[in-house]
């Protein structure tokens, strides 16, 4: 992640460098007779880019500083990024040390500063690695808020989903144990959609036709015991393993109160 940040501050410091060097118009004056007017412009630029800025002449000395005084800092040509435009001749120069004057660790670019085609000096653009490192914390905090609050919604999502697919499942299972238990009444009432629907409408359609069954069974039954118990002569019920179910005399005493009977049958 730093390396991410350092990466896109380096691009960052490039692109205002480039912006100074048309902004201030550097590469049309002479460095050296316009060091104090150079000095006076550039200071006020500090706070509305957030970074030192430092003009070195092609000698390696510095011109104008917006944080030391220019004659106190003496040589920079021994400085990595100045030494990778003047001497080496390269179109950027990127360098990350602590500093001798500041005395803490800096991030800094350097770009040339041309003038009819040569280079005459390095603009320098520098920051302060402690923001670097406060800008770093601050994303990482950022991050694991916004990690932190996903993690929330999709635990929330998740457990609404589960409880939409759970429900109705723990529905059909309780009506399924009803109708077990001969409670053919019991039906699926919740809402339900796609495989689960159909599931649920076939128990229910299972359910109507067992409670239908049932009650004319009860009704046949009902009708059954009215004829036998109106009849005149005695009627004895017994099925085709000749098991005696139901019966009644010609008095109209039930042959279950004559045990004895069955056993003359059989």
């Amino acid at each position: 992640m730093k390396s991410v940040y350092l990466n896109m501050k380096e691009s960052q410091l490039q692109d205002d460098a480039q912006i100074l060097l048309t902004t201030t118009k550097l590469e049309d004056i002479d460095l050296d007779q316009n060091a104090d007017k150079i000095q006076a412009d550039l200071k006020p630029l500090e706070d509305k880019i957030g970074a030192r800025i430092t003009v070195i002449d092609q000698s390696g000395y510095v011109v104008a500083d917006t944080k030391e005084d220019p004659h106190s800092l003496g040589s920079h040509m021994d400085r990595p990024e100045v030494k990778e435009v003047l001497e080496q001749g390269r179109d950027v120069g990127i360098a990350t040390r602590k500093s001798s004057t500041l005395g803490y660790s800096m991030l800094y670019v350097a770009v040339p500063i041309t003038h009819s085609g040569m280079t005459d000096g390095v603009l320098r653009i520098s920051i302060s690695l402690e923001s670097v490192e406060k800008a770093v914390n601050q994303l990482w905090l950022s991050l694991s808020l916004i990690f932190g609050l996903a993690l929330v919604f999709i635990g929330f999502i998740s457990a609404v989903i589960a409880r939409r697919i759970t429900r109705p499942v723990n529905e059909i299972i309780d009506v399924s144990m009803d109708l077990a238990n001969n409670r053919y009444y019991s039906r699926i009432t919740g809402k339900t959609s796609g495989e689960l629907q159909d599931l649920s409408v076939s128990v229910n359609q299972l359910a109507q036709s067992l409670e239908k069954q049932m009650q004319e069974i009860e009704l046949n039954q009902q009708r059954l015991s009215g004829i036998v118990q109106n009849l005149v002569s005695g009627v004895m019920l017994i099925d085709q393993k000749k098991v005696y179910r139901y019966g009644k005399s010609n008095d109209g005493e039930d042959y279950r109160r004559k045990r004895s009977y069955r056993k003359s049958v059989l």
